[in-house]
């Protein structure tokens, strides 16, 4: 895996997979078994709420307001606000169509269908403020802080995880 000079960059990197695996569930859920689907989607679930949650969690209390400070408004971090709130809204979503897929023994149409709306909504969502954070946010941190700074907001990120 190659590295950037920026951390948050980084992990991204390292979440690339488990992004893509959204989408993937939902490319294969109508033609999984119900037992196969519900470890997918536990497999994403584990990720979305144990990996992908705390990590945006993090980067609004330790990243955002950086950049706030650095730009001296409010303006950009909100965009990028709304968009974890989209996502969590649908991590929420596809929490409530998971135990649909666990409780009943034939999954119905309405239930696959949801099901994979979601989960490529949450792919393109996360995809979306991924690729945000890294056209906007860490050049303007890389520019503004130097690189020992950028490095102290990982520790910050990965602690605030944990």
């Amino acid at each position: 895996m190659s590295h950037s000079a920026n951390p948050l960059e980084n992990i991204h990197r390292e979440l690339e997979p488990h992004v893509k695996s959204l989408r993937t569930t939902a490319d294969v859920a109508g033609s999984l078994t119900r037992d196969d689907l519900r470890d997918r989607c536990r497999e994403d679930l584990d990720f979305l709420v144990f990996r992908l949650l705390p990590l945006l969690r993090a980067e609004m209390e330790v990243v955002y307001p950086e950049v706030d400070r650095i730009l001296e408004t409010e303006v950009a971090t909100s965009i990028l606000m709304r968009d974890q709130s989209e996502i969590h809204e649908l991590v929420d979503d596809l929490l409530d169509v998971n135990e649909r897929v666990i409780a009943h023994e034939v999954l119905t149409e309405d239930t696959l269908k949801h099901l994979r709306q979601t989960l490529y909504a949450l792919h393109s969502q996360v995809e979306s403020l991924f690729e945000k954070e890294e056209d906007v946010l860490i050049p303007l941190l890389s520019y503004h802080l130097p690189p020992g700074h950028v490095a102290t907001l990982l520790d910050q990120i990965l602690e605030s995880e944990s």
